[in-house]
């Protein structure tokens, strides 16, 4: 979808969830939900240890992810994430950037994957990563993920550097 010549392969594919974009972010020992522009969501009690724990298992102070609720519209998502309602329990963060972590894209999400794989947590979770190694891969994987229910598939370039508040070069899109 007019990103196909930035690929670089292999890559890394994901759903696309159509949720709220969030950083947990711990500042001065205080765990705040921050929105990509710096607005403060009100943090969803049942994620609050979950988010500790993942924190400390990473040795890190920041997580980047999507809080999602499969199958609502990205509306009710929004609310449920900006003001705490009935829905607000629902929600999942799922985790899909470590912004501290030293290194490309492929030596975060390994590095993140080893120190979090025995944990089991229910309102907290790694998005799952796919490695595709063509097109091909990409468009089956696409198939997939909107059979699945999911808007498409985000996909980034294993060499790509996390940047703080910009568009990446190596991070698509594809609906």
């Amino acid at each position: 979808q007019g990103n196909e010549s930035k690929v670089i392969f292999p890559c890394f594919t994901s759903d696309k969830l159509n949720g709220v974009n969030a950083e947990y972010r711990l500042v001065n020992g205080e765990l705040k939900l921050l929105s990509r522009g710096g607005e403060e969501y009100p943090i969803p009690e049942h994620q609050r240890e979950d988010v500790f724990e993942v924190l400390k298992a990473l040795g890190t102070t920041s997580l980047n992810g999507e809080m999602y609720i499969h199958g609502d519209s990205l509306q009710d998502i929004m609310g449920a994430t900006k003001k705490t309602n009935k829905l607000t329990p629902k929600l999942i963060f799922w985790i899909f950037e470590f912004p501290e972590l030293v290194g490309d894209y492929d030596t975060r999400q390994t590095e993140a994957a080893k120190k979090s794989c025995a944990l089991e947590l229910s309102s907290v979770r790694m998005i799952s990563t796919y490695k595709a190694y063509s097109h091909q891969n990409i468009i089956g994987r696409h198939r997939a993920a909107v059979a699945f229910g999911y808007e498409g598939l985000i996909i980034r370039n294993s060499k790509g550097l996390y940047k703080y508040n910009t568009r990446s070069l190596d991070v698509f899109k594809y609906k």
